[in-house]
């Protein structure tokens, strides 16, 4: 079946088998009729597919059958070779019989003593390891790069929650120069998690980049406040503990002079303040938008380390609308028709259409009730267990 994906980048066509969700991105929900319901874990078999695992079972059964069947003829060109010897090679029949089965060994390929593997055996086995469950996978790059699509899609669903809508914090947290991406990145770590032990940092986007000088640093949003002097003093301590053990050094820093971690207010932003207009709060939300994500769309580098991460308060949202192609027009309906606001990339299993405009908000407002229901229900301070959130529930 046909069906339409709209993101808040773009708008995918694509074809599908089966029933699907009306809304994907989550990791742990689908929805299906205005319900939403908690996705299945199905154990993982380690074989591909049931084909391969039957081919595989087939070729061991294979092998052993050929095997006895090597001894057996081996066996009965022996006992009937005698009986030739003893009949001083008169019995044309027990000769035909004996030149069969020297035939038949003769095609067979002595491995050790009283083994025997046919040839048609090995050239299965080849055709085996040919095939793709068989093969030796390439190994993977060490190098990773930032998934600009999903990260574009989370970082959206954070901002367009209710409770983001009140405060909005954008985060920049730099290093010492000389530091290399493995400090940076145990620095890091130990710093998410003081953040979320100490100072309730439970809903986040962070991602990694490059400075021009090559040295790594990150950027986080979040809808949590925190302290910026206390977090600052925090990261400073981290360093510290690195510089004391002998992992750092802080070059032209030091603990007391450290100020690396900088944190800007998305509504009141002092970027947007530099630039001398007035918005109302839609337009603000807007231009930060865009202000954050240039983060993700300028940033091509690669990195040894995972380069960015979501809470799981975040993972579970939302981030696409899935309709069918008939009912497209309740989409595409709303968005522009020239062809140069968008840019075009087709395959044979999709066709994309990204947007290179803001498109109208008021399509993505089921999504938002959608996410704010899954949000409210799974929130750290109110966590209760539940299979199913109907839309038109009054009570969570």
């Amino acid at each position: 079946m046909r069906y339409v994906s709209l993101k808040n980048t773009s708008l995918t066509y694509f074809n599908s088998k089966g029933k699907i969700s009306e809304f994907t991105g989550s990791s742990k929900y689908n929805v299906f009729n205005d319900e939403i319901i908690l996705k299945e874990k199905k154990p993982s078999s380690g074989i591909e597919s049931t084909r391969a695992t039957t081919d595989f079972l087939q070729s061991i059964i294979d092998t052993n059958s050929q095997h006895d069947i090597a001894k057996r003829l081996k066996q009965n060109f022996d006992i009937l070779l005698d009986v030739c010897i003893l009949a001083a090679f008169n019995e044309i029949d027990e000769l035909k019989r004996l030149a069969m089965l020297s035939d038949a060994l003769k095609k067979l390929r002595f491995c050790g003593e009283d083994t025997f593997i046919s040839i048609a055996q090995t050239e299965s086995l080849q055709e085996d390891k040919n095939k793709h469950y068989y093969k030796i996978q390439p190994e993977r790059s060490s190098e990773k790069k930032i998934n600009k699509t999903k990260v574009k899609g989370k970082m959206n669903a954070l901002f367009n929650l209710k409770c983001s809508r009140k405060f909005m914090a954008f985060y920049s947290v730099s290093f010492p120069s000389g530091t290399n991406d493995d400090e940076a990145f145990i620095c890091w770590n130990y710093f998410l998690t003081c953040l979320r032990k100490k100072f309730n940092l439970t809903n986040y986007v962070w991602i990694s980049e490059r400075q021009k000088n090559g040295i790594l640093h990150f950027h986080m949003l979040t809808n949590n406040y925190m302290p910026i002097l206390s977090i600052n003093r925090a990261m400073a301590i981290i360093i510290n503990n690195q510089v004391i053990k002998g992992l750092m050094k802080w070059g032209e820093s030091s603990i007391d002079k450290f100020n690396g971690v900088d944190v800007d207010s998305i509504f009141n932003s002092k970027r947007h303040k530099k630039t001398g207009k007035n918005m109302n709060p839609a337009e603000i939300r807007n231009w930060i938008a865009k202000y954050v994500t240039k983060y993700v769309t300028k940033n091509n580098d690669k990195f040894i380390h995972l380069c960015w991460h979501c809470s799981r308060s975040i993972s579970i949202l939302f981030v696409s609308t899935i309709v069918f192609l008939a009912e497209s027009v309740k989409i595409t309906s709303y968005l522009p028709t020239l062809r140069h606001l968008y840019f075009h990339v087709k395959s044979d299993f999709n066709d994309v259409w990204i947007f290179l405009f803001v498109p109208p908000p008021h399509l993505f407002d089921k999504i938002k009730i959608y996410n704010d229901l899954i949000f409210a229900e799974h929130e750290p301070v109110n966590s209760r267990k539940s299979l199913k959130i109907k839309l038109n529930s009054t009570t969570l």
